[in-house]
């Protein structure tokens, strides 16, 4: 049992920036969050993603002279030694998660502001913000999916293509922990790490995010509005390519939160245009994104870090087709 229980600490920003309050992990919100954030911790422990990410550290290798992991003392004997470091870190202590009331565009679901750490990496000090709307949705998405306890209809697959979004939110936001993991600081990401799409410009600046989407799905994850659906949608998941973009299936979808891993993501219906889409978040200026570790006192805030059961019975890892079901705090 002791190998199941995990600590979480999920922190509420208001409006201003400023966090404010911790969520206990029973409640409704918290409680999807995590089912999302295990579904993450799932993705990391199958080879194939152990690969990718071994095949990141590579690249970045390449690239940096003398990184602090060559070092003899540190004791790696290889790069799959360092990224499995990484990884296991991430198992055991998740990073502070700030679902984060300033983000004012449905278009940033995540984002990882990257912290400098010396001796000893411990995930607690870096984060990982979501954007607080959409997961104020996602919970929104779990209620009315409980009222119905209808697996196959609109409300139940809405509320798991919610866990799904937030999941891959998670597991892109990774990959830029990864790159924090590597550096020690804040150096930036190089350019030979970024998405293989023609076409994606980021100032000349890698990104660690959508180079694992490209290698891992073959495309980005993309949401797409459905237009006849309400403003309280997840957005419809599809992978874009340099042919355009096309609908990831309910049967993936469902694959997934149900922890049946597999890479790429199945996709069904015809590649489309993708100028002919709108994705949510369209049409909203762009987020200017603090890092919230600099407002908290952290020894304030871990006596309010529960462990919580993460187990493959648990009501965790059952709750995406159980909405009723909270995370249960040791």
């Amino acid at each position: 049992m002791a190998q199941n229980l995990v600590p979480f600490l999920i922190v509420h920003r208001d409006p201003h920036g400023a966090p404010d309050f911790v969520y206990p992990p029973e409640t409704n919100m918290a409680s999807c969050v995590i089912a999302s954030i295990n579904v993450c911790r799932g993705m990391l422990r199958t080879a194939r993603i152990r690969a990718v990410l071994v095949s990141l550290v590579r690249e970045f290798h390449r690239s940096q002279p003398r990184p602090w992991y060559d070092d003899p003392r540190q004791g790696f004997r290889s790069l799959e030694d360092v990224t499995l470091t990484f990884i296991n870190s991430i198992l055991m202590v998740f990073p502070t998660v700030y679902i984060d009331d300033s983000i004012g565009s449905p278009s940033c679901l995540g984002a990882h502001p990257r912290r400098e750490w010396r001796n000893f990496f411990h995930p607690r000090e870096q984060s990982i913000i979501l954007n607080g709307p959409r997961v104020r949705d996602m919970g929104t998405a779990a209620i009315l999916a409980a009222r119905t306890g209808n697996p196959s209809d609109h409300a139940n697959k809405r509320f798991r293509t919610f866990i799904f979004m937030f999941a891959n939110t998670f597991f892109h936001e990774m990959a830029h922990m990864l790159v924090t993991f590597l550096t020690q600081d804040l150096t930036l990401t190089p350019p030979n790490i970024g998405p293989r799409i023609s076409g994606y410009s980021n100032g000349g600046i890698g990104e660690a995010g959508r180079y694992l989407e490209t290698t891992v799905f073959g495309g980005t994850l993309e949401y797409y509005r459905d237009h006849s659906d309400d403003g309280g949608q997840p957005g419809i998941p599809h992978i874009l390519t340099e042919g355009g973009v096309q609908r990831i299936s309910q049967h993936s979808i469902d694959d997934i939160v149900s922890y049946y891993f597999h890479f790429p993501y199945h996709l069904e219906g015809p590649l489309v245009d993708r100028d002919s889409m709108e994705r949510i978040g369209d049409h909203y200026p762009p987020v200017n994104l603090t890092d919230p570790m600099r407002w908290i006192v952290m020894d304030e805030y871990r006596r309010h870090c529960q462990k919580v059961d993460v187990g493959p019975q648990s009501a965790l890892a059952r709750l995406p087709f159980q909405p009723g079901l909270r995370a249960q705090a040791a």
